[in-house]
Parts: C-alpha cells; sequence; structure tokens
C-alpha cells in the first residue's frame, strides 16, 4: 500500500518514509497535512487530530513537524513539503487530491477511508501537474553579510565591486565595497533610495522625497547626475542591453502605471510602445533579461498578478505566469529558462524558482518572519544574495517594579534571544544568530563585554541550563538533528552529545553536577536523570517537569501534571510530597517563564501586554503555603528568564523601528 510524495516513498502500514521507520504519530501528521494541501492546518486542529480529547502541550506539534521534515529530508528554511506560517499553522505544499478528514467517533470505517487517501494520493502523484518541482537549489548555510543599525537592501555586484543602499535615522547612504577594500559611503543624503543597478562601472538608482523623484547616475568616484525628474513615482529600474536604453515603470494615476524607457543617446524619455499585444494598465517590477531578450514585468488585472514575458522583436508574449498572490521582484536564476520571484505563492512568501518551460514552480528559500524584498544570484560567487525588511528581537531587563534596565551593546541588529542569567547575576547568556548560525553569547552587566561562547553553527538553540560549578552547560540544539549536549565554557567545545528523537530541556544540575534533570513536555511529560559525563538516562519519572532545583541528593523541586501542584520528588525513593496547592492555569506555564530557589517559585502568565508574576511559598506544610500577586508588568515581548535574586525578568521584544539585513545564502 505504499505511496508517493513528489520523489519520497511513504508506507503508511510499516510506518516508514523512504524505508525509514518514524512513529505512528508522525505518519498521522503527515496524512493529516496530506489531506489539506494547500491549506493552513494550525496546532489546534492537529491537537484535535492526532490528540483526540486529550490536554497535550501544543509544543508537541512542532516536535512532530520537526521529525516528519527530518524524514522527508524538509529544510525549514526553504521548505519544499511544510512551511510555516507564522501565528497561524502549517501548510503542506506539495499537491495531493484532497480527502475528507477521518471523525474520531467513526473507528469503523478508519481503514475505507485510508484506503482512499492512499488511491487519492497515488491518483494524485500519476496525474500531478506540473504546478511545483524540487527546487535544484540547495543552500549550504544562510549568512549575514550586513548588520547595522538600520536597513541594507537593493543588493548589486559589479565587475569590481559590490553596492547596496543603507537607511538609518532618516539618512539613506550608498555604499560600496570594491574588491580588498573597505566599505565607502559614494553618498548619505535624506533622500530615499530604492532600485540599485549596476551598467558597467555605473550605478543607477532611484531616489525621492516630499514629491519629486529622480533618477540619477552615479560613478565609483562619488560624481553623480540627474538623468529624468518627475513628480509623480518611479518604482523600478531595468537596463535593456539590446536598445541600451533604461527602462522604468512610471505612476500616471490611480488606474494607470506604465512602462517607460530613457535613451543614452538621445536622452530623451518616451513610454514603451506595444503594437501586437495588451498591455495591462498597471505594471511594476520591469526586468529585461538579456540572454533571450525578453521584456519581463508584472502586470496588476483584477486582484492578483501576473508575470508576463514579452518578446520585443515579435511583440508577442512568449510567457504568461500566473497563480502568485504577490510579487515583489524578478531576477534571473541559474539558466535562461529559469526566473527567480520573489513572492508569496499558495500562503509561502519567499524565493521561488519558476521554470519557463512549464511553468512549474518551487521554493528556493522562505523568510516567514520578515518580508524579502529582493533576490540576486551571483554564479560567479555561488551564491544568492536576499534582502529582507523586518523586525529585530531585543532583549531588555525589567524590575518587578516595573522599571527597565539599559544594557548597552547588548543587542544586534538580527535576532537575540534565550537569555538566561548566570548562577551569580553578574552575566546574561543569550543565543543569536548574528553570525549567520545561532550561538550562545555572554554578555557582562557591568563592562557590556560580550563574548561568542560555541561554535556550534545550530539552526536554533532551544534551552540551556548552568551547572552549579559554572564550568559547564547543558544545551539542546538543532544542526541536521536536534541533540543534547554539554558545553566547556572555558574552551567553547561540545565536550559529549547525543542526538534526540525529539525537543527536551535541561533545567538543573545535581549539587555535586554528576547529574543533570531534563524534561521532556511534549509528546509525553517526563522528567529524565541523566548522566552528566555519559548523557545516559540513569532514571525517569513520568508525569513530572517544569522546574528542577535539587533540595538534597536526588530530590528536586519539580511540578506534578497529575496533581497540579509543585513537589519535592525523589528519584531514589521514587517519593513524592505537595509542595504547594494547585495551580490555575498550569498549562500556560513552561520552563522559562518560571523560577524556583526551592523555598518559593515565580510565575508569570500573559495577558496581552500585561504579564502577572505570582510568588508561591513553597512547604511540604500546608499551613505555610502562600501566592501572592507581586507584580503588574505593562511590557511586550516574551518572557526569558527571571533573575537568580527574583527582583527582575529578561523579556525578548521585536523592535518597532525599520531593520533589515543583505544575506548571503551559500549554494552548494
Amino acid at each position: 500500500m505504499s505511496y508517493r510524495i513528489a520523489n519520497i516513498v511513504v508506507n503508511p502500514q510499516l510506518s516508514t518514509i523512504q524505508n525509514e521507520r518514524v512513529e505512528p504519530k508522525v505518519m498521522q501528521l503527515l496524512g493529516f497535512l496530506v489531506q489539506y494541501q494547500g491549506q493552513v492546518c494550525s496546532k489546534q486542529d492537529i491537537l484535535n487530530e492526532i490528540w483526540p480529547r486529550q490536554v497535550v502541550a501544543d509544543d508537541v506539534v512542532t516536535r512532530l513537524i520537526f521529525n516528519l521534515r527530518g524524514a522527508l529530508g524538509d529544510d525549514a528554511k526553504s521548505p519544499l513539503f511544510i512551511s510555516t506560517i507564522p501565528k497561524k499553522g502549517y501548510v503542506f505544499l506539495v499537491k495531493a487530491k484532497p480527502v475528507p478528514l477521518i471523525s474520531s467517533n467513526k473507528k469503523a470505517i478508519t481503514i475505507i477511508i485510508g484506503c482512499c487517501l492512499l488511491l487519492g494520493v497515488m491518483l494524485t502523484w500519476y496525474n500531478w501537474p506540473e504546478s511545483t518541482h524540487m527546487s535544484n537549489y540547495e543552500v549550504q548555510r544562510s549568512l549575514p553579510i550586513t548588520h547595522q543599525e538600520g536597513r541594507e537592501y537593493s543588493y548589486v555586484t559589479g565587475e569590481h565591486f559590490t553596492g547596496y543602499f543603507h537607511e538609518h535615522d532618516n539618512l539613506t547612504k550608498l555604499v560600496i565595497s570594491e574588491e580588498n577594500h573597505a566599505h565607502k559611503v559614494l553618498i548619505e543624503d535624506q533622500w530615499q533610495k530604492r532600485s540599485l543597478i549596476v551598467v558597467d562601472e555605473l550605478l543607477l538608482y532611484i531616489r525621492f522625497r516630499d514629491n519629486n523623484y529622480q533618477i540619477i547616475q552615479q560613478t565609483l568616484n562619488g560624481e553623480w547626475v540627474v538623468l529624468f525628474d518627475t513628480h509623480t513615482p518611479i518604482y523600478s529600474l531595468s537596463f535593456d542591453d539590446e536598445t541600451q536604453t533604461l527602462l522604468f515603470n512610471h505612476y500616471q494615476n490611480n488606474d494607470s502605471v506604465v512602462l517607460y524607457s530613457y535613451s543614452f543617446m538621445s536622452k530623451k524619455v518616451t513610454p514603451l510602445v506595444f503594437e501586437n499585444v495588451t498591455i495591462p494598465n498597471k505594471i511594476y517590477s520591469p526586468y529585461y533579461q538579456v540572454p533571450q531578450n525578453i521584456l519581463f514585468f508584472v502586470g496588476i488585472e483584477g486582484r492578483k498578478p501576473i508575470i508576463y514575458g514579452l518578446k520585443r522583436k515579435r511583440d508577442s508574449y512568449q510567457y504568461q505566469i500566473n497563480g502568485f498572490d504577490k510579487v515583489t521582484s524578478l531576477s534571473q536564476g541559474k539558466t535562461t529558462d529559469e526566473l527567480l520571484v520573489v513572492g508569496t505563492y499558495q500562503f509561502i512568501q519567499g524565493i521561488w524558482s519558476v521554470s519557463l518551460k512549464t511553468g512549474a514552480k518551487s521554493i528556493i528559500f522562505s523568510h516567514p518572519d520578515n518580508d524579502i524584498t529582493q533576490a540576486y544570484l551571483s554564479t560567479k560567487k555561488h551564491a544568492l544574495y536576499y534582502s529582507f525588511q523586518g523586525q529585530r528581537v531585543d532583549l531588555k531587563e525589567v524590575s518587578l517594579q516595573g522599571k527597565q534596565n539599559n544594557l548597552p551593546k547588548l543587542n544586534s541588529t538580527l535576532v537575540d534571544k534565550a537569555a538566561r542569567y548566570s548562577p551569580d547575576g553578574k552575566e546574561i547568556y543569550f543565543t543569536s544568530n548574528r553570525s549567520g548560525d545561532y550561538e550562545l553569547y555572554s554578555y557582562h552587566k557591568s563592562t557590556s563585554l560580550i563574548r561568542k561562547i560555541s561554535n556550534l553553527k545550530a539552526t536554533t538553540i532551544w534551552h540551556y541550563s548552568f551547572s552549579n560549578d559554572y564550568s559547564k552547560v547543558a544545551l539542546v540544539y538543532s544542526t541536521d538533528h536536534i541533540r543534547l549536549g554539554v558545553l566547556d565554557l572555558a574552551s567553547g567545545k561540545i565536550t559529549n552529545s547525543t542526538p534526540l528523537d525529539e525537543i527536551k530541556f535541561p533545567l538543573g544540575w545535581s549539587k555535586d553536577d554528576k547529574h543533570i534533570y531534563i524534561s521532556e513536555h511534549l509528546s509525553n511529560i517526563t522528567m529524565y536523570l541523566y548522566d552528566a559525563e555519559k548523557l545516559v538516562i540513569k532514571r525517569k519519572r513520568p508525569h513530572i517537569g517544569l522546574t528542577a532545583f535539587e533540595l538534597n541528593t536526588g530530590e528536586i523541586v519539580a511540578f506534578d501534571y497529575q496533581t497540579m501542584r509543585f513537589v519535592a520528588y525523589n528519584f531514589q525513593t521514587e517519593q513524592l510530597t505537595a509542595m504547594s496547592e494547585p495551580v490555575q492555569e498550569y498549562m500556560n506555564l513552561a520552563p522559562y517563564n518560571t523560577y524556583t530557589n526551592g523555598k518559593e517559585v515565580m510565575l508569570l502568565y500573559k495577558e496581552g501586554m500585561q504579564k502577572n508574576v505570582y510568588r508561591l511559598l513553597l512547604s511540604k506544610i500546608k499551613s505555610e503555603r502562600r501566592v501572592t500577586l507581586v507584580a503588574n508588568l505593562l511590557q511586550t515581548g516574551n518572557m526569558q528568564a527571571f533573575s537568580p535574586n527574583m527582583s527582575a525578568l529578561l523579556i525578548a521584544d521585536k523592535d518597532k523601528s525599520l531593520n533589515g539585513n543583505i544575506t548571503s545564502l551559500q549554494l552548494k
């Protein structure tokens, strides 16, 4: 009863994908996503399907998606099969014939419907429409090449230089870097700029402010001249190599945006005339492809954009590409029969490869948290450059009285998160992708010095916990697989690691640092006692997690999900003793918003922008237990950690200013 999804062989009876066995729930998730291909499936939809009438943490979905992507050989950064839609859920990209959802109370017909599902998928495969195909771009790694305050965009390369725009504090710079030389600012002023292109050794771009729009020609020595000046918007430039003219789209009125050309010979601007084809009233993103002598542009007729390819000598459309919900830019792919499109297709915003022969589309790279504004392929450097516009994530420290402590030099222009205090509270540890991969960093609060600690080259770092002697950190991170590792803080090297089948949370170390307490909050809620040297499980206890502060040898403070209380659990005697009364809304708690020193527990609940902080006094004697509301904080952002003295907390918040960088995708 095997079937195929693209080139992947799936056998539900054996629970195998490409002859590799997967857990049944991963197979169940795949079947569910295939049924609703092209539609957004929320985490709650998946929970209702796979765990009906059960209370489980929604992070379990993240773990299943991770495992399914691994089995399919998929990449979350440039998905071929499963794409994440921020704050909404997941979309299965590969086309399959929809099959009605199996009702949980109709078990008698489960097998029949299952067979129909397999048959539908098989028929879909044999009659596959060429709307999607496998990308021939294999991204090795992502590396930011600019990371200044503000926004950098419009990356171009000439024969011996590169250039881009940098916008910050109402000033926009044109920056170039010649071979083996430092970056040089050619011009800096209050004009906004866009659409940078290179023609020979000249830079051409649009600048504008108020109601004035200009096309500028600039040399590498800083000299510039205005080629065209107008009071209505100009959007994007392209160079027609055959006629030696500059093409641009020019706003006429609300119903008309037309193509114009600037002749370098006559110095005149004239509208482009097409005699034998009907031209859309609104035209954007002109791009002239030199090898085939084809002018591509985006036409808007109705609600959805259409990409047109016009053979200039014939005045006829060679290509007409439909299906995109949004198109931001067009550029050259690896071959003349391929177009790179920055846009949104089937809910997925990213960089797409479009075959001009078949019209098939494949996702090269998706950046779900930010808007990609441009893509540029350099075959010489074997890299795909893209610029994005979005919000960075910054860390801030807030006291329980609501006072914010400034942390100078801590935040980069990218994502700083997963912050923890050092045991003495003098340093802040955090993860960041400022080097292109996620690494662990430290920030000294008194000196403001930042130190890179690890060299993991991780796609993310999930959670970590320090040893009591302050020499090691246990962390769970992802490279090609999820791994548990012990990192030596002095050398920054992993001393030992082991693969995990799902995300786990290192919560604390034993007082002698010989053991690590690690919880699982996904498919099951379980506390594990790991040998810190060999990273093997010595003992486990189901239904407890959230915290792990060692009171005595082998005895920890943890949360019992069966009684909904904080308890003292002894791994040696297996005795469990209540330390608190039942906790309300306990399913909203997570390791990062819960902290204990063994005597009391700090809990944080989010209600919109407000954060309520509660203190629970722990005791084995019921009459000594107390619950106190200690703070109402009006703060945006996600909780990261409480300080060791429980007087402050760290929050990761999105910066609202205009940010964005240029990133290089290194291709295999």
